[in-house]
């Protein structure tokens, strides 16, 4: 089932590029309407909850460059920590601002994307508040339960403030199957009818204590679903960075789904199988319905290496049941570089392997290079996963295609210029290096999308322009945002003279008389201007 992904929730801005006017629109439709608790809750929790407009200065992995609008809100009002959607922040560099309560606009700091699930933070400085009280919403991921009565206040339709109704129907969705190149993995979802809409991204999901118990993240545009991010790995990560702890995100290469043990005997686990494991003394207080399964391995991966194929049962990590995603997770981060112990139970019997856990943050881009108006970073861990690559595919992930958008396509992965495979961003900065203005560059590629079927190997000669575009290399830090670096061109070669072209012998003087008056001129136009409609062409002039 193709649901509608993220995107559809980060909302476009008005002709003015702010957010719509402030208004306040209060959803009753649920069965908590005369439940007077809400009114006071909202007034204390509403001048935490912000309006987000960013915009995307470059183009970056799969999203491209432009604004849109989001939601936000505050988790620690005294050191400025912000939490939204990481489709929302967005893994490139951006320009982003706060709208709060009071009609303040505050600039933000990103910090961090999660490199998997759909959170990250920004930071802002408290102290440019003059209007707005100092306001925190609690993380509560304890006090999520199935049948509570909800409110998701947030920039619903890019309405400053929208407050729609709800409640709480699942606790364990599988992660949603967005139609793109980013998807969540590894956790579960709440699952909710509560109608939201382009620009609720990031919107606190609001129990009646006025404490946060989950993060809106996506939903349906042909149905009242939505779904929500549960906020156990967000508190987790969140801790870490209010220490100024190094944040590890671990990872088997493997995609893995909760299956109840019905949907497990379809796939051959035994009813033996199902009695042994509720019988284990540490599981007699939880309520076991299901576990997590295999669903898919990347190639060359951590968990494909050691043996571990779709179907297989996570019977035990490191010598421990592992019935919940957030348990899971917490094994593989504290494991960075090491390996860890997998029992896993397939057609009946039980396996040990041990798998290396991967670094997740060095599994996607963080730096990429300007060149020629095209973007290029280094292929991240969510288009290897989407085209079935191998983690450490060589090449570079074309983002933007710039000037080149005829010969280089877009989301199509470089792998050599002049002769020298690209192994990485490292090896693609070097041999831009030594590119003069105007030269010409021989290239291959593999195309990820063409009409003729995927990843077909291409050829092709891209000019060199250092004119218009001098070649950057670009780098995220955590603390001081995005900085870059301009590659310098290397010295002038010496002039080489260029050789007679012998023209064929013709018969005629008046064709003769023409040869040295036609020829062919083909331009490209850097930018766009005034009324022209093609940014290049060609034609041919004849010298009177």
């Amino acid at each position: 089932m193709v649901i509608d992904g993220p995107p559809a929730k980060r909302a476009r801005l008005g002709a003015d590029g702010a957010p719509r006017e402030h208004s306040v629109s209060i959803d009753e439709r649920s069965n908590g309407a005369a439940n007077s608790v809400w009114p006071e809750v909202i007034s204390r929790v509403k001048p935490a909850i912000v309006a987000l407009r960013v915009t995307g200065v470059r183009p970056f992995e799969t999203d491209p460059a432009g604004v849109w609008c989001g939601t936000g809100f505050v988790v620690d009002k005294e050191d400025g920590w912000l939490l939204t959607n990481r489709h929302v922040i967005a893994t490139g560099p951006i320009r982003a601002e706060a709208f709060f309560d009071q009609e303040e606009q505050i600039p933000l700091q990103p910090v961090y994307r999660d490199p998997i699930h759909d959170f990250g933070f920004f930071r802002f400085d408290p102290k440019q508040l003059r209007f707005t009280p100092p306001t925190e919403i609690q993380l509560r991921p304890d006090e999520l339960k199935v049948g509570a009565d909800i409110r998701v206040i947030g920039n619903d339709n890019a309405e400053k403030i929208q407050i729609l109704a709800g409640t709480i129907a699942r606790v364990d969705r599988n992660v949603p199957d967005y139609d793109q190149y980013y998807v969540d993995e590894n956790t579960f979802y709440v699952g909710a009818a509560s109608s939201t809409s382009g620009g609720s991204s990031g919107s606190p999901v609001l129990n009646d204590r006025g404490n946060a118990v989950a993060l809106n993240a996506g939903g349906s545009e042909h149905a009242a679903s939505a779904f929500f991010l549960p906020l156990d790995m967000v508190v987790w990560v969140l801790e870490r960075l209010r220490k100024g702890d190094p944040v590890p995100r671990g990872t088997l290469q493997c995609q893995f789904l909760y299956q109840t043990f019905d949907d497990l005997r379809l796939m051959g686990f035994p009813l033996a199988k199902e009695k042994e494991i509720l019988s284990w003394p540490e599981l007699k207080e939880k309520k076991v319905r299901g576990l997590l399964c295999c669903h898919m391995t990347m190639s060359k991966g951590a968990a494909k290496v050691v043996g571990v194929k779709p179907g297989d049962v996570i019977w035990r990590l490191n010598g421990k049941p592992c019935l919940s995603f957030f348990e899971f997770e917490v094994a593989l981060n504290n494991a960075v570089g090491a390996t860890v112990e997998l029992q896993i139970c397939r057609f009946g019997k039980t396996r040990t392997m041990r798998p290396q856990v991967a670094d997740l943050h060095r599994l996607v881009a963080r730096d990429f290079v300007e060149v020629g108006g095209a973007v290029m970073n280094e292929v991240s861990y969510h288009v290897c996963k989407s085209h079935h690559l191998p983690s450490d595919h060589p090449g570079v992930f074309v983002a933007f295609s710039g000037m080149w958008d005829h010969q280089l396509p877009l989301t199509s992965i470089l792998t050599s210029v002049n002769g020298v495979e690209i192994t990485s961003l490292d090896v693609l900065q070097e041999e831009l290096g030594k590119c003069h203005h105007g030269s010409h560059m021989a290239v291959k590629y593999l195309e990820l999308h063409s009409d003729h079927g995927s990843k077909r190997k291409r050829s092709a000669t891209l000019k060199m322009n250092r004119r218009w575009w001098p070649i950057r290399r670009w780098s995220f830090n955590g603390k001081d945002g995005w900085a870059s670096t301009e590659i310098p061109e290397p010295p002038p070669k010496e002039e080489e003279e260029l050789p007679e072209v012998a023209l064929p012998a013709v018969s005629s003087p008046e064709c003769l008389e023409l040869h040295g008056c036609i020829c062919e001129v083909k331009y490209v136009l850097p930018v766009i201007l005034d009324t022209a409609t093609n940014d290049r062409g060609d034609f041919t002039m004849l010298k009177r």
